[in-house]
């Protein structure tokens, strides 16, 4: 025998509901929040807890009703809240009532309704207003109610002046001029307009009714963010702040405008259709009072902005839930239940069949909220529209109250939706295009350059690596250069993985054959070594296949960077833990070839057979370091900016590939002009150490035997050289 509880905590309203039954009783615990005492979803959980027993069907419903009374949250709290649970997947609660603008934010956790509701049950809502209740092609809530927002009006005031409800904004305007102008004779000041844009969500659906009311006909849709309708529209609401309101009437909350704007001392007042507000502040709104439509810019053109308490359950609930979330769901959804809703607080359903109910239509005007145009906002639009409604509101704002100028607030709102990235084009910048002449320049000339050195037989006397090592080196060079033209145009995942792969691989190339030269000049044996100089090419694979590991444990994702005043961009990010692992160890990988090349450095810098050409490798290893930790520091700088980031990547990269580059030519130009002075015998590369073949170590030599002969013979040819240049 079950024995289960329904606890609305610290409520006037709490229930105690016990159910008795046969078998095991399923709990379904559920979480709202509302800025009331008395919940408005109490009744309806109570109800389906009273049905369940009646038809023994072992469910149980628990809600966990937040609000001020109860609880710290406020709305913007209980919305991270849920976000935290969602994403930590807690099983402390099974259906959540939430708004219906998080749709994107939690629908990854959130079943599919499609799948436990009928497609009749489904169909019975206006898909107008479920369009903002998708996430990826699931219906991942359904509407419990809707408000939205109209226009209060005096009726008295424009009455007393023979003035007539205003069918536009231009009406309303010299409506409440002419009221305000006459009531200030009789020293009675009148506030003409609230405009109900506070810094919260209701700011933004305030906005996006007036922008909406601004379109060339009923059936257009949402004025473009470029276009003369939007820029006509933050004008005119500016003359309305300037002309017959206020800022502070502008910011004021909705809290504020229902105590202090409801009197004889206002004419138009917006504020949201919710008229169970007055049993629950046990405070009326003065009789004088009447709803009105919201005016438009054109007569017959208006525009109102839904919302809507949305009811989804998690996708991580337990196996025996899942089997009985349809009747759950089925229940609390259902159009009946729509109607007691309707009955009782007076709200609105996204039901429209019910609008022609007539008892529903004598507790609430029927005919008005057909009248009205609404907006459903965007929400589905953006992964995090939360955000977008932030940054939205505030350019407005800045417009309205802190005089920014036009132009700049549209391009500050088109930006927030657009991505930017550096293009060849010179559109935008022409960064872009002077970046890929660059390295496409400096690649033709190291290309160049290369093929001259084959071509005039000279590549044997550069004597510092081995040429096939030498060739490695050049081509590290240009693979580094490669990678500037990966950073221009939209990031992809793909291409923050070509990107690494091909900084990783061109350093690669360009630092072993430093390292491979200071393993030939080590004077001790050392068999690691001796397999090294044996097996050059393994040794290679050997770094290449740790690239690739490191490489396809990064777990790319590409991140908005969004950017207040500016423009918006992206880039790569790795936010797994192994991604940050394996992002740590990237740059481990490269100092440890750095730390084990200043090591030999060290140890054979008083090795005076190899002291010049090993103090000649400093540069290059100063080089290579300062790439590595100015790419490593970077990671930590936030920029504002893709042009700036644009420009410091591919800065390092020129930088890196011109100064290693400068470098290698230089030790050969070196080495040509020394060997060829005086007629002296010319050291081919081929006949030096520097060309070692595995052949040289076979199983009846050792390491002196065979690479100290040469080493002299290299000792006496430089000493010979020396003795030249004396």
């Amino acid at each position: 025998m079950a024995n289960c509880q329904l606890v609305i905590p610290n409520s006037s309203n709490s229930t105690e509901i016990n159910i008795n039954g046969f078998g095991k009783t399923i709990t379904f615990k559920a979480l709202t929040y509302s800025y009331f005492e008395e919940n408005r979803y109490s009744d309806l959980i109570d109800e389906f807890n009273k049905y369940s027993k009646d038809n023994n069907l072992d469910i149980y419903i628990q809600l966990n009703a937040l609000s001020p009374k109860n609880s710290s949250l406020h709305t913007s709290d209980y919305a991270s809240t849920v976000d935290l649970l969602l994403q930590k997947k807690s099983n402390k609660y099974d259906i959540y009532i939430y708004n219906f603008i998080f749709s994107q934010k939690y629908g990854p956790y959130l079943m599919d309704l499609k799948e436990l509701l009928t497609e009749e049950e489904i169909n019975q809502y206006n898909p107008k207003y479920l369009s903002s209740s998708y996430y990826d092609n699931k219906l991942v809530g359904i509407p419990l109610r809707l408000e939205y927002n109209i226009l209060y009006y005096n009726e008295l005031l424009l009455n007393k002046y023979q003035k007539e409800v205003p069918k536009t904004w231009d009406e309303l305007i010299e409506t409440a001029k002419f009221i305000i102008n006459e009531e200030s004779k009789i020293n009675n000041t009148i506030i003409g307009y609230n405009g109900m844009c506070p810094d919260s969500e209701t700011g933004t659906t305030s906005l996006f009714d007036f922008l909406y009311s601004f379109r060339n006909t009923v059936d257009s849709p949402f004025p473009e963010i470029n276009s003369p309708e939007l820029k006509n529209a933050l004008v005119k609401l500016k003359q309305i702040k300037n002309e017959i309101s206020n800022e502070e009437l502008f910011s004021m909350s909705t809290i504020n405008i229902y105590f202090d704007l409801f009197n004889d001392k206002s004419l138009f007042i917006k504020y949201v259709n919710r008229e169970d507000d007055a049993s629950v502040f046990n405070y009326k709104i003065d009789k004088s009072f009447k709803m009105g439509i919201l005016p438009g810019n054109k007569e017959n053109i208006s525009g109102s902005s839904i919302w809507a308490d949305n009811i989804g359950i998690t996708n991580f609930i337990s196996d025996e839930k899942k089997e009985k979330a349809n009747i759950v769901m089925s229940y609390l959804t259902s159009k009946e239940n729509q109607r007691k809703l309707i009955l009782k607080f007076k709200s609105y359903s996204a039901i429209t069949s019910l609008y022609k109910d007539e008892k529903i239509c004598k507790e609430i005007d029927c005919h008005f909220f057909e009248k009205n145009q609404f907006f459903v906002r965007p929400t589905n639009n953006y992964s995090n529209y939360e955000q977008y409604s932030e940054q939205f509101r505030h350019y407005i704002y800045d417009y309205l109250f802190k005089n920014v100028d036009l132009d700049k607030t549209i391009k500050y709102i088109d930006d927030i939706t657009k991505v930017h990235y550096v293009k060849i084009s010179t559109e935008e910048s022409s960064v872009g295009l002077i970046m890929t002449i660059i390295a496409s320049i400096l690649i033709f000339i190291i290309i160049l350059y290369s093929i001259f050195l084959l071509y005039k037989n000279i590549i044997d006397y550069f004597i510092i690596y081995p040429v096939d090592f030498w060739f490695l080196s050049i081509f590290g060079i240009i693979i580094i250069l490669t990678v500037c033209f990966v950073e221009i145009g939209k990031i992809t995942v793909i291409k923050c993985f070509l990107k690494e792969l091909l900084i990783s691989i061109g350093f690669t190339f360009n630092t072993i054959p430093i390292l491979y030269k200071l393993i030939i000049d080590y004077p001790n044996e050392n068999k690691l070594f001796k397999w090294i100089i044996n097996n050059r090419y393994k040794f290679l694979l050997c770094f290449m296949i740790i690239i690739i590991i490191f490489i396809i444990n990064q777990n790319y994702q590409v991140e908005n960077v969004i950017v207040r005043n500016g423009e918006n961009f992206q880039i790569c990010n790795s936010k797994t833990i192994i991604g940050k692992i394996f992002f740590f160890a990237k740059y481990y990988y490269k100092l440890i070839i750095i730390f084990l090349c200043l090591i030999l450095v060290i140890k054979e810098i008083n090795n005076v057979e190899t002291q010049y050409e090993i103090s000649a490798l400093y540069p290059n290893i100063f080089i290579d370091t300062f790439y590595i930790i100015i790419s490593y520091i970077k990671e930590y700088i936030k920029f504002n900016n893709c042009i700036y980031l644009f420009i410091l990547n591919g800065g390092l990269h020129i930088l890196f590939s011109i100064s290693n580059w400068a470098f290698l030519i230089y030790l050969g130009t070196i080495m040509i002009n020394t060997n060829g002075k005086n007629d002296k015998p010319k050291i081919n590369v081929k006949d030096a150490k520097f060309s070692i073949k595995t052949s040289v170590y076979d199983n009846s030599k050792s390491k002196n035997e065979s690479f100290t002969d040469n080493k002299e013979e290299y000792i006496t040819n430089i000493t010979s050289i020396q003795s030249t240049q004396i």
